[in-house]
């Protein structure tokens, strides 16, 4: 975060998200910048993986679809 001069304190928007490098991995909650690590660990990839399984299963011929690469998600609040 220190090569953006960002304020750790600060309160930032999607647009601002949108302009920052892909190599700076943060998740933005409420304008709030949450740091995330570089590489998740062994574990975390094994359980992404059986979660990725149970989902995938419970899915199947519904209509949403299950992704495991990491991508871009804006969740909103219903009925705001």
């Amino acid at each position: 975060m220190a090569d953006l001069a960002l304020d750790p304190n600060g309160r930032y928007t999607y647009k601002d998200y949108l302009s920052w490098p892909d190599e700076f991995r943060c998740e933005l909650i409420n304008g709030v910048i949450y740091d995330m690590c570089a590489a998740p660990r062994r574990v975390h990839q094994d359980v992404l993986g059986e979660l990725f399984d149970v989902f995938r299963v419970f899915f199947k011929g519904k209509p949403c679809t299950v992704y495991l690469a990491p991508f871009d998600i804006i969740l909103t609040a219903f009925g705001t």
